[in-house]
């Protein structure tokens, strides 16, 4: 989970109780950020894993680890593709994973 300002419109009660349950479990924005711009940047980031944000309470270095559930279905991510480029206007080839 990230610290942002996503529950500012949440009731008063609501906003502190979230604050009090969530708020220690809750990372920076820069470290949030470390895996999405590790995937985005690192040309050798592994493909076909999961890009984490290591364990709670310590430096964020990306972690890897396997993809399971729906995250391996190749059928729901061809038609998420399709989906997007449909929406979006933008025809992209995926990168095949390594």
């Amino acid at each position: 989970m990230t610290r942002t300002d996503l529950s500012r419109d949440l009731p008063p009660l609501a906003r502190r109780i979230e604050t009090v349950l969530a708020g220690p479990l809750r990372r920076p924005l820069d470290e949030a950020a470390v895996p999405m711009l590790f995937a985005a940047t690192v040309p050798t980031a592994p493909t076909g894993r999961h890009i984490g944000p290591g364990r709670r309470f310590r430096n964020a270095e990306p972690t890897f680890a396997p993809l399971r559930g729906r995250a391996t279905d190749r059928q729901l991510a061809a038609d998420l593709w399709a989906r997007s480029e449909e929406i979006t206007g933008v025809r992209l080839t995926p990168t095949p994973l390594r």
